[in-house]
């Protein structure tokens, strides 16, 4: 997966609460077990009108958040089912990162495993961030993973916290399969080991 380091981007402000994954992506584009293509489903109930145009008022089809690769959403984000589906067609519309108070645990973790740094503020914190994601592509902020911080259009800046280990995972772009593969030395010489001193294994 990619690393995230640095992103520097439009901010688009989500004003919805108890986000749950049906919402993100709905039922009927979890027919693939592909991570590409789901991001024309991503958040469709809301983006698309019934005829399938633009809806005009959501906030990702507006002019000032086209692009937008960091999401500022309400409480409890990414609630309801554990589908995987959740990030992958976030990651494949562009989100790399979303900014909130609470996550659903199980999506909180799908994040991780799939390059997109899920970030809790507090509500205090979270204010500030909408004000400055009001303002559109006129105010562009900054996620800084390695000194974990936020900084605002204005230079202010807000600190958050992460676990050591999906921080270096993140940095690094490490999924799971990707830890397993830093570790093929290893694999190979214990291999190497047990063949010699267990042949008929």
């Amino acid at each position: 997966m990619d690393k995230f380091t640095t992103l520097t981007g439009v901010a688009a402000p989500l004003h919805l609460v108890n986000v749950d994954t049906d919402m993100i992506i709905p039922k009927q584009y979890l027919k693939t077990i592909k991570r590409t293509g789901l991001g024309t489903g991503l958040f469709s109930e809301l983006r698309y009108k019934e005829d399938g145009s633009d809806n005009p008022d959501f906030v990702l089809n507006k002019p000032a958040y086209k692009g937008a690769q960091i999401l500022v959403a309400g409480d409890n984000f990414g609630c309801g089912s554990s589908r995987e589906h959740a990030p992958w067609a976030l990651l494949d519309f562009g989100i790399r990162c979303v900014i909130s108070t609470s996550f659903a645990d199980i999506f909180y973790n799908n994040c991780f495993k799939n390059g997109i740094l899920p970030i809790r503020v507090t509500p205090e914190q979270l204010a500030a961030l909408f004000d400055d994601a009001a303002r559109g592509a006129n105010a562009k902020i900054t996620v800084d993973l390695e000194s974990q911080t936020i900084t605002g259009p204005d230079g202010g800046s807000i600190s958050f916290d992460i676990d050591p280990f999906r921080k270096h995972c993140l940095l690094n772009g490490l999924d799971d399969i990707g830890l397993t593969q830093v570790k093929a030395d290893k694999i190979a010489s214990y291999e190497e080991k047990l063949a010699e001193e267990r042949p008929w294994a």
